[in-house]
């Protein structure tokens, strides 16, 4: 679970999705992939953390 977590985090630098402050790093060769990769590990922790 902790290299999904670094894997989630170090891609929520090329999502598409504004994160605000949250995130403020972004890079300009973003990708809607990441998003739904950050979407999926999102689901997986939630299922697996009940």
């Amino acid at each position: 679970m902790m290299l999904l977590g670094l894997f989630f985090h170090s891609t929520s630098t090329y999502v598409q999705a504004d994160l605000g402050q949250t995130w403020p790093l972004k890079d300009p060769a973003n990708s809607p992939v990441y998003d739904l990769i950050g979407l999926y590990i999102r689901g997986i922790c939630h299922v697996a953390g009940q």
